[in-house]
């Protein structure tokens, strides 16, 4: 083994492996809302206030000393491990050349606030992640990558006392359920996900109301607006994107929250699988509470535009229904289905969906490799997905959740070409499960497996199962 892998590899590992120990002892985890998981966006916050003289303010520790010495300054940094394996991702045919991948990833995260003055911040991380190969090719040293600017923005809170707040700079957006604004640089994995961007925030708290308004701008080499302080030459994205969002959200009705968004996406390719678009998408997200147990959510969109010098007309849909339980475990269960529209090969019309800037394992950490033979990796459209999955906490810092999924085509858009059956709409079967275990406030760890096994709407060229391994030991503070 190379001694650049001597930490990588047996520490995450036999750390993450250790977490199974307290699976039958500790205490229940405390009740938690249903679907907890979601990123929603939130207007309302606690109105649980302690005084000063039911719950005095704990002194602070020495971490808290160095992290944050003075008032005007915070800093922080994290370490992120992971050790992966996939087999067939790729290919679904194990006889293939290279259907086997094991790698090892660490990155390393730094970052400060500074506020010169009250309301005014300015945010700045750098990032870097290497990269060893064992499989499909073996490597005696890292892959070379850059080390990024990560954030490096400025935010102007109530801007002269008004509800207005002003974030300007390299940023990370993340909007509704991360479906359709997520990830802006989805090459490099989750070595970054951020944008270059300005976005406008309004909080009209009178009628419960936020609105963001968003312009940003992504070139596909990361060179734009900052560019790479240890530059390797390798693209984010496949084309220079420009983008708009207006995305409103309110809270009015009781147990509610209701968005509308607009959003324009325009694309020059820059690489040969990049694209030449300008996609108008309009949206509607809504959720609603019933009570203590359960809870339900929808997102539908409808696209309209050109790509790739052909006419476009798409639609969407995402919705899940979430149970939760009052037993030991807080179990969550949960009902999924999406659907993103399929290209219909007989029209001229570009009817597949496009998820923007969602390219991210938004529900698998697998499935999203074998799209790289259809469009591109993890650029997922031409699907409708029904999804049954629990979530549990057998102790306090343990946290169990496992998935299936019944995978469909809405079009056979490749019948019959290389792969790809002549009239099957099956993709297939996914098993996902993980393991999450929080060490220390500081330290947490997760285990992940997922099994594919492929359908008819592929060949029996390509019908081996595919699966995914990964152990990731963070550490941050």
């Amino acid at each position: 083994m190379n001694k650049v892998r001597l930490f990588s590899s047996p520490v995450i590992v036999g750390l993450t492996l250790w977490s199974l120990g307290p699976f039958a002892s500790g205490h229940a985890r405390g009740a938690e809302p249903p679907g907890g998981e979601s990123t929603s966006l939130a207007l309302a916050v606690s109105d649980a206030v302690f005084a000063e003289d039911e719950a005095p303010d704990a002194p602070p520790s020495l971490l808290d000393k160095i992290t944050n010495p003075v008032p005007w300054l915070e800093w922080g940094m994290d370490i992120r491990l992971r050790e992966t394996y996939m087999g067939n991702v790729f290919t679904l045919d194990r006889k293939a050349a290279g259907h086997e991948w094991h790698w090892q990833r660490q990155r390393v995260r730094i970052w400060t606030t500074v506020t010169p003055v009250e309301d005014v911040e300015f945010n700045l991380r750098l990032a870097w992640e290497g990269k060893h190969y064992d499989r499909p090719l073996s490597r005696d040293n890292w892959a070379p990558t850059s080390l990024m600017i990560d954030w490096l923005n400025v935010k102007l809170k109530s801007i002269g006392g008004s509800p207005f707040t002003l974030q300007a700079g390299r940023q990370e957006l993340m909007l509704g359920d991360r479906w359709l604004v997520m990830d802006g640089t989805p090459l490099d994995g989750s070595s970054s996900v951020y944008f270059d961007a300005v976005r406008l925030t309004a909080e009209f708290t009178e009628i419960e109301t936020r609105l963001d308004l968003i312009y940003l701008e992504q070139d596909a080499h990361g060179e734009n607006w900052f560019y790479p302080i240890s530059n390797r030459d390798r693209p984010l994205i496949e084309q220079d994107e420009t983008g708009a969002i207006v995305w409103v959200t309110n809270t009015t009705l009781p147990q509610t929250q209701l968005d509308g968004y607009f959003i324009y996406k325009k694309t020059n390719a820059e690489l040969p699988d990049g694209d030449d678009a300008e996609i108008y998408t309009i949206g509607a997200r809504a959720e609603h509470r019933f009570n203590d147990r359960w809870k339900l959510r929808g997102n539908l969109a409808g696209q309209f535009g050109r790509k790739n010098g052909e006419r476009m007309c798409a639609f969407g849909a995402l919705a899940r229904l979430t149970y939760a339980t009052a037993d030991k475990w807080n179990s969550v269960f949960r009902l999924d289905y999406e659907y993103l529209s399929g290209d219909d090969p007989g029209t001229d019309v570009v009817e597949a969906f496009d998820t923007l800037w969602g390219r991210w394992p938004r529900f698998s950490e697998l499935y999203i490799f074998t799209y790289a033979g259809e469009t591109r990796l993890g650029d997922m459209t031409n699907l409708h997905r029904l999804t049954m999955g629990w979530t549990g906490h057998p102790t306090e810092k343990m946290e169990l959740r496992s998935d299936y999924h019944l995978l469909f085509a809405d079009q056979n858009t490749f019948a019959g070409q290389d792969g790809f059956s002549g009239s099957g709409c099956f993709r297939g079967q996914l098993l996902a499960g993980k393991l999450a275990y929080k060490f220390t406030d500081n330290v947490s760890g997760h285990l992940i497996a997922e099994l594919f096994f492929p359908g008819d709407y592929y060949t029996n060229e390509r019908n081996d199962p595919a699966a995914f391994l990964r152990a990731e030991l963070s550490i941050s503070f």
